[in-house]
């Protein structure tokens, strides 16, 4: 005969504590760590459904990092801006030439407007070389409520301390942004950290980064 006692035990809440290496890999935004942690894992023996899970991602996800060259890999470090930024002075440049090229073949200063839909001024810029391919805007960094404060922000979180006490303190020296600007501004200075250092490993001497 058996007799059956009601109790209730506890069962601890533990809490992981993951690793900056891993919350980067967790992190969908940090593509190029991603992607290279699946072929470090693929090469060593692990199967797509194996590195699925420590990605947590979807297995077609793994598939897709494991056909991506070498190539794509590296134009992922690129900054958008940066991109950007080289795209369109190589437009503008395409249309300073389209127009000089224009003005050599005895075009009319008015044909060439009519052709082109360029204002009479912008032609005569573009064949006196009156013009800059560098967008004026470019190098210039719209000042934001956390710019004078982030020298500190990173000397403080480089302390262990956490954003809502560095906030407190920047606050007190009249910083009036919210917490979530710190972890944003503190998310894009390591992506930027560790694009420097692909970067510097690959070419094989220092790159000086400019904050824009």
């Amino acid at each position: 005969m058996y007799r059956l006692y009601l109790f209730r035990f506890e069962i601890p809440a533990n809490s992981t504590i993951l690793s900056p290496e891993m919350e980067a890999l967790y992190n969908t935004r940090n593509r190029r760590e991603r992607i290279l942690f699946a072929r470090q894992k693929y090469n060593q023996g692990y199967t797509q459904s194996e590195i699925a899970l420590l990605l947590h991602s979807a297995i077609s996800i793994v598939e897709k990092y494991l056909k991506i060259s070498e190539e794509e890999i590296s134009e992922a470090l690129s900054f958008s801006r940066e991109r950007q930024h080289q795209d369109e002075m190589s437009k503008k440049k395409a249309k300073i030439d389209e127009v000089k090229i224009m003005f050599q073949n005895s075009d009319l200063i008015e044909v060439i407007c009519r052709k082109t839909g360029h204002t009479y001024q912008t032609v005569i810029n573009y064949i006196f070389g009156s013009y800059s391919l560098v967008n004026s805007h470019y190098d210039n960094r719209i000042p934001g409520k956390l710019q004078k404060y982030e020298a500190e922000v990173v000397l403080l979180r480089s302390q262990d301390m956490t954003y809502k006490k560095i906030t407190k303190i920047i606050r007190q020296k009249g910083y009036t942004g919210t917490v979530d600007v710190l972890r944003v501004f503190m998310q894009k200075n390591v992506n930027i950290r560790k694009i420097l250092g692909y970067k510097r490993k690959k070419a094989k001497r220092n790159i000086l980064y400019v904050n824009r």
